[in-house]
């Protein structure tokens, strides 16, 4: 679908490659699928980053501009509408993956990754959406309906 390659936020060095692959309503849920590459020519091909250290977030947001709404992953535990708390459970809880405190990020490797989020009311064609902080944005990201050849 797209895809971003952006110098490493963090102290890993290097850059971060993310392609974003489909981004899918059905029913009641959009299901974003995405993929994270580290390369640091400077690092041993079998050395291992986290989050933290290439300086980015694990939350994807999806983001309706023509409504002005944000929509976060679904979450086992906590909320997204309440205090700090209940938001960092949401996090550590959230439908997604990878998410901290995942450290197998590995260099030249390519990490699969995917979120769950409410669909957006109506039927927006495009979306923007944002992988995790620290990460680039897709805007005008195409929507596909649950059905609609890919």
């Amino acid at each position: 679908m797209a895809e971003q390659t952006i110098d490493t936020p963090g102290e890993a060095g290097g850059t971060i490659t993310v392609t974003l692959r489909t981004l899918e309503v059905r029913d009641d849920v959009t299901t974003v699928r995405y993929t994270l590459r580290w390369d640091d020519d400077g690092a041993a091909d079998d050395e291992t980053a986290g989050h933290s250290d290439l300086g980015v977030d694990w939350i994807p947001t999806v983001t309706d501009t023509a409504a002005l709404v944000q929509y976060r992953p679904f979450c086992t535990k906590g909320s997204w509408q309440e205090g700090a708390i209940s938001q960092q459970q949401c996090g550590y809880s959230a439908t997604a993956s990878p998410k901290y405190p995942f450290d197998g990020f590995v260099n030249h490797a390519t990490i699969e990754g995917w979120a769950m989020l409410p669909a957006p009311d109506g039927e927006p064609g495009t979306l923007d959406v944002t992988l995790g902080q620290g990460l680039p944005v897709f805007t005008g990201a195409t929507v596909t309906s649950a059905g609609d050849p890919a």
